[in-house]
């Protein structure tokens, strides 16, 4: 039995399998030529944005106007000029759509990482979360992929689309490897009031493939909780 503690973003107690998320992308494509490539880029990013648009009413009507903002700003960020003009950027250079995506996304998750103010800092994630969907709807894949059945699921962090797909799998709590109390994916959290914690510094990718139970104790937001995992 192992033991962690972590900061409390929303409290509660859930028992039950845990299961790490894993962020695995997919390998890049051969590009089919750059006319081509922006053309997959540009559909790929319609449909990002029609996805989101969905979320955003949909997390409007569970968790309020506040929560769904949150979506309305990948939007906004998802069509920024300087974004957009990086993954063309990237394309014309001869890089896939993907490729080009992720660097775009990248780039510009670097700018607001190195910002002092908490909360922009954060933005960084969000831009690597609506990366992933456009490199999604370029592989044809659902975003985010379907999580198991786990009461616990664990990731160094999560993203903003996790936290709204998973929240409908029933009481389940989600902890954080690293994570903040002021991402998006906190507030998320929050509103939909599913037990979360980060900075617990569980190694997530040392017990990625195992099979574990665990137990999840949620203080008070802000204060400290703790974590029981058991690998079977």
């Amino acid at each position: 039995m192992r033991t962690y503690g972590g900061r409390t973003v929303c409290g509660g107690t859930v028992e039950g399998a845990a299961a790490v998320c894993s962020r695995e992308t997919a390998a890049y494509p051969v590009p089919a030529g750059t006319e081509e490539e922006l053309l997959r880029f540009e559909r790929a990013k319609s449909e990002a944005l029609e996805q989101l648009e969905r979320l955003e009413a949909e997390v409007a009507s569970q968790a309020g106007q506040e929560a769904a903002a949150i979506f309305a700003v990948h939007r906004l960020l998802l069509e920024d000029f300087d974004y957009v003009q990086m993954a063309e950027d990237g394309i014309r250079a001869g890089k896939s759509a993907q490729e080009a995506v992720y660097g775009a996304g990248r780039t510009c998750a670097a700018m607001f990482e190195q910002m002092e103010d908490l909360y922009l800092k954060e933005r960084g994630a969000d831009m690597m979360d609506l990366s992933a969907r456009v490199i999604a709807c370029l592989n044809g894949f659902a975003y985010p992929p379907e999580s198991g059945p786990e009461a616990i699921l664990i990731a160094e962090d999560f993203s903003p689309s996790q936290v709204a797909a998973w929240q409908r799998g029933g009481a389940r709590a989600v902890i954080s490897s690293s994570g903040s109390e002021f991402s998006h994916a906190s507030i998320l959290a929050r509103a939909f009031g599913v037990p979360m914690m980060v900075q617990t510094g569980i190694p997530a990718a040392e017990l990625a493939g195992k099979r574990f139970k665990g137990s999840v104790e949620a203080g008070a937001e802000g204060g400290l909780g703790r974590i029981r995992l058991e690998i079977l």
